[in-house]
């Protein structure tokens, strides 16, 4: 008696399939990263020492108010980031970026190009990330505050 020797054959899996679905999920995790990054530390000046003064931010789309920061030579600032919201604190410079403490879990990181300051890393919702900040002036000139930030 002969046995019919027939040889199972187990489906393989289309390998232009598996391919597809691989590409697909490297390309997903590649977005997700890139939309992550900060921006780069090559952007920005290298610097020690910055301007003291006062910085006026472009206004947020949509937003009268005008931004303003004051950098004074005793490393403290003011930061009016909204009508209502003024920040007063300490602020240092370290790896080319100035740093202004408002508590210890909070922080506004700023780069410098030229003698404009643009904002990394933003903790709330008043400012978007890329603002610049242009220096309007020293602090030995006198100079009127923008009327949208006089306070009425």
């Amino acid at each position: 008696m002969k046995k019919d020797k027939k040889k199972k054959k187990t489906k393989a899996p289309n390998i232009k399939i598996i391919i597809i679905f691989l590409l697909v999920i490297v390309a997903i995790i590649g977005v997700f990263i890139v939309k992550g990054k900060k921006p780069s530390a090559s952007k920005f000046d290298e610097f020690t020492d910055i301007d003291y003064g006062i910085y006026i931010g472009t206004p947020k789309e949509g937003d009268t108010f005008v931004p303003q920061l004051t950098l004074n030579d005793d490393k403290t600032f003011q930061f009016r980031v909204a009508k209502t919201y003024t920040y007063n604190g300490q602020y240092h410079i370290a790896h080319n970026r100035v740093i202004l403490t408002i508590t210890e879990e909070k922080s506004y990181t700023f780069g410098k190009q030229g003698e404009n300051l643009v904002l990394i890393e933003n903790v709330e919702k008043y400012l978007d990330e890329g603002t610049q900040f242009k220096l309007w002036g020293t602090l030995n000139e006198q100079k009127e505050v923008p009327e949208e930030n006089k306070e009425k």
